[in-house]
């Protein structure tokens, strides 16, 4: 699997500041620009090595790889849980490209809402795509509401089988 985390228009571009958009997740996080940024706490799953160039390319060229064994079931990733603050009550917005490396997965993306002890609050998790191995299949949390204590959020990134690369918007 692989995830983008960057659109090629600009938009969330974490170096794009003349915009109504922004992107709070850092160049590293969004589009593996020298790392793979925070991605970590793997479920069922590996993060590969940097860099991991995708076999389909990306308006950046590197992606974070989810090595997954098997048939595993719901393997995840996430950004680190208190790098990114979020503000109760505001509403973000969550988007990932997903690459299988081979046959299709459900894939999501979520936003998990951490309070001021780091404990997790909820999360909260788009409809599931299903993505292919020959274009990038983006799956989208729209306006999703920080609830009453929130003071960090981390982005998830989560399959449902088979290695993948993933890139987070």
């Amino acid at each position: 699997l692989t995830m983008e985390s960057n659109l090629n228009q600009g938009r969330f571009n974490p170096w794009n500041t003349n915009s109504t958009y922004s992107n709070l997740l850092s160049p590293d996080d969004a589009a593996q620009v020298a790392s793979n940024g925070t991605w970590g706490s793997p479920v069922n799953c590996t993060i590969g090595t940097f860099p991991q160039t995708p076999p389909v390319a990306l308006d950046i060229g590197y992606a974070v790889q989810m090595v997954i064994p098997g048939a595993t079931a719901n393997a995840s990733i996430e950004t680190s849980t208190t790098t990114y603050l979020v503000v109760a009550g505001q509403k973000y917005t969550a988007m990932c490209s997903f690459l299988a490396t081979s046959t299709g997965r459900l894939c999501t993306v979520g936003i998990a809402w951490y309070d001021v002890t780091n404990t997790l609050i909820s999360t909260t998790t788009s409809a599931p795509v299903t993505d292919n191995s020959t274009t990038w299949t983006k799956a989208m949390l729209q306006c999703a509401q920080a609830p009453v204590g929130a003071i960090t959020a981390a982005i998830i990134a989560t399959v449902n089988g088979a290695a993948i690369h993933v890139d987070l918007t």
